[in-house]
């Protein structure tokens, strides 16, 4: 309740809205993991947000009203607030009608995706990666999930009888999901990240790989196979016992069969050249380090998204300096999709009939 008809000290009122925030992300992130509905709406996450300070900036017996900083200040809850910005577009673009309406008209799709960037952008302003690991992993977050925001647009959490994928062109699809589930393992193995290695382990990447797989499933070109088919394996091998752990066999018996079939598929096409290196990969031979360092070098890591999909360069940042987060710093697929040919077309699209297919066996 935003404004109980009792008392509530200033601090109470700030620490009760900080606990309805973790409320609704515990919500959302149980509901991703398993693949299910979220219980709560998204007005009720949104009717008293806490606000833009630091934790000094409050105590037990503090007087008067809290005094909330200016957005281009980077606080305590600068991470915070990105995140509920972050779940409140979720909550729109990934489920279906049963807990509110959704939105699967595209160009709606994309608004929140963008609403979703400006609201980060405003909150990034003061962020300076170089003056601590809390600045750096907020700011590598932001651009995390605006990635799987954008995955989500095309290819929802839930199965919808009424939702129309885009016309994507080339593998434009392929490398946004690949991108994405390579933005969350390097912020897994990145030293910097290990004080919220707890907080990572809550989200299960089974969406950005379920999309990468079907994607690649029904690709019939050598050498796409063999730049991502490695980088899917290693992720996959990676969150296996995180799938498992969930207990729930929505997700672990569709992931393995997807899984599966993509084994299938790569050595259809390309033999078992791509997965003995994958191998000698993991056991970390010191013979191999040459050879494992250029196979690295062209199979592990795709095209990048911020070369793909921006229209200008992508500007690094000035560490320390930055009064801004430029448009280039969103890595984004929406230039390269044809908004007239969304839809289905000439049948459908072979991927997404094999993703919507994924889905339907969460359902069963």
């Amino acid at each position: 309740m935003p404004f109980p008809p009792y008392p509530v000290s200033p601090f109470e009122q700030e620490m009760r809205r900080r606990l309805w925030l973790a409320i609704g992300l515990l919500d959302v992130s149980v509901s991703l993991n398993r693949a299910t509905e979220p219980m709560m709406k998204t007005d009720w996450l949104q009717s008293a947000p806490p606000c833009n300070l630091n934790d000094d900036d409050i105590w037990f017996d503090m007087e008067g009203p809290v005094q909330e900083m200016d957005d281009s200040i980077f606080t305590d809850m600068s991470f915070s607030l990105i995140l509920s910005a972050a779940q409140k577009a979720t909550r729109s673009l990934g489920f279906s009608e049963f807990t509110e309406p959704t939105i699967e008209h595209l160009s709606l799709r994309h608004r929140l995706v963008h609403g979703f960037q400006q609201s980060a952008s405003r909150l990034l302003r003061g962020c300076s990666p170089d003056l601590g690991n809390f600045q750096w992993y907020t700011k590598e977050s932001a651009r995390t999930i605006n990635s799987w925001l954008q995955l989500i647009s095309f290819r929802p959490l839930i199965r919808s009888r009424s939702f129309r994928p885009p016309t994507i062109p080339r593998d434009g699809l392929l490398r946004l999901a690949a991108d994405t589930i390579q933005r969350m393992q390097e912020g897994y193995s990145d030293p910097r990240a290990s004080m919220w290695a707890w907080f990572q382990s809550m989200w299960i990447p089974w969406h950005g790989l379920a999309v990468a797989m079907t994607e690649l499933r029904m690709c019939e070109d050598p050498v796409t196979i063999a730049q991502y088919y490695p980088l899917l394996e290693q992720v996959y091998s990676v969150s296996s016992s995180f799938i498992n752990d969930t207990q729930s066999e929505n997700v672990r018996q569709p992931m393995e069969s997807l899984m599966s079939e993509l084994r299938a598929k790569k050595n259809q096409v390309l033999g078992h050249g791509v997965a003995e290196l994958t191998t000698r990969a993991s056991c970390g031979s010191a013979a191999d380090e040459v050879d494992l360092a250029a196979f690295e070098a062209r199979s592990l890591r795709p095209p990048s998204l911020d070369s793909k999909f921006n229209t200008n360069p992508l500007k690094r940042f000035a560490h320390g300096t930055d009064s801004f987060v430029p448009l280039e710093f969103w890595s984004n697929v929406w230039d390269e999709l044809d908004l007239g040919k969304s839809g289905f077309e000439n049948g459908g699209s072979t991927s997404w009939k094999s993703y919507d297919n994924f889905l339907r066996d969460f359902s069963q």
